[in-house]
This record gives C-alpha cells, structure tokens and sequence, in this order.
C-alpha cells in the first residue's frame, strides 16, 4: 500500500497478532492489520476501530467499511486466506482424499455458521486452485520486493 501511495511509515515487525493487538489497543503503535476473526472481540469491545477493509471488496461481515480499493488504489488487495499443504511427494491419493475432507467441512453449515459468528469465512478449493493462488502471491509479492528494494537482515 506504502509503495503505491509513495508514503512512509515504520514497521513494527511482531511475533503474532497478540502483542500487536496489545500494542494498538495501548495506543504504542498508530494503526495495524488484522484478521477479522482475530479483531472482531477488540472491535465489538470498543477498544479499536475499523478505518478501511485491505481485501478487493466489501466485506460481508463489515459492509459498511470502505476497501483500499475504492479509496484511491483500484488494484489493492491484501486477502488473507489459510491453505492445508503436505510434503511435495505426498501420492496423488492422499491428496485426494485429504481434499475431499476439508471440502465437505468447508462446506458444513454447522462449520460454516460457527466460522461466520467469529467473522471467518469458509471458502474450500481444490489443490490446484490453492497452487495458482499461492503462485500469483509469489509473483505479486516478489515485484513488491523487487521494486521497492527490500532486502532480508542478517
């Protein structure tokens, strides 16, 4: 978002949402990124406020706040989504079938009800379309570094 808009700011590299949600909640960090499901208890509580949703669109759990996308970065998306990956060599099979039992608890009202309430969405894929989204992640954040000249410390 910083390299589209050609703003600065000052990360603050945590070890979990906890104590980054523990730091915004005491006012020692200005703003911070979070999961729905994980800032849901602080929003409901009062104790931080939305400012604008990072996925593409709206957000069925929050309607009413304003994607990055409509605020001046038409492209902006900043989707969190959660995969289940095995070993390369793990027989097509298996695969197979673990697929198949994440897919019929994805597909699970219960699951899908009890997700919903802690505003979590329940999506389920296939093997190949988890590979082709982690692939344009890859690519998309590799110009990310690339442009901007990030370099791991040592």
């Amino acid at each position: 978002m910083h390299s589209a808009t050609n703003t600065q700011v000052t990360f603050v590299h945590y070890k979990g949402a906890g104590p980054m949600n523990t730091d915004l909640m005491a006012g020692r960090v200005d703003a911070a990124p979070g999961l729905p499901f994980v800032v849901a208890p602080i929003l409901k509580a009062g104790k931080a406020i939305p400012i604008a949703s990072l996925t593409a669109g709206r957000s069925k759990f929050m309607p009413d706040l304003v994607p990055v996308s409509e605020l001046g970065i038409p492209d902006y998306d900043y989707s969190s989504y959660s995969g289940y990956l095995a070993p390369a060599r793990t027989p097509p099979a298996v695969v197979a079938r673990w697929n198949a039992a994440f897919q019929f608890v994805a597909k699970s009202q219960d699951i899908i009800d009890r997700m919903a309430r802690d505003s979590a969405e329940m999506v389920g894929s296939t093997p190949e379309a988890l590979a082709k989204q982690l692939a344009a992640e890859y690519n998309r954040f590799r110009k990310i570094v690339a442009e901007n000249g990030i370099k791991l410390e040592e």
